[in-house]
């Protein structure tokens, strides 16, 4: 337990610095696009830190970030995709919507 609340604070911390190196060591916590692994790493991480991730990657001003939250938007757990969807921009949620009706 004290080893996840030292990697949520790290998350927190990363975030908030917004510096995009930041961005792929945040991004291999989500493992967006990878559902046939995932099981482990959710498992590995628990949702509190993946969370953390998700909105620390929010948080950061690259290109990528969008990229990287629109392969959370469909995550298996609540609090992952709504992270991901409220902090796209809008028109990447609609897109997102879209892929997913058809």
């Amino acid at each position: 337990a004290k080893n996840r609340e030292s990697i949520v604070a790290c998350c927190q911390s990363l975030g908030q610095i917004g510096d995009p190196a930041s961005i792929e060591p945040l991004a291999k916590i989500l493992m967006p696009g990878m559902p046939e692994k995932l099981f482990f790493w959710r498992k590995r991480y628990g949702v509190d830190v993946r969370a953390s991730a998700a909105l620390a990657v929010a948080q950061i001003d690259h290109p990528r970030v969008s990229e990287i939250l629109a392969g959370c938007a469909e995550d298996k757990d609540p609090r992952i995709r709504e992270i991901a969807r409220s902090k796209m921009p809008s028109g990447d949620r609609h897109v997102e919507r879209e892929t997913t009706k058809g």
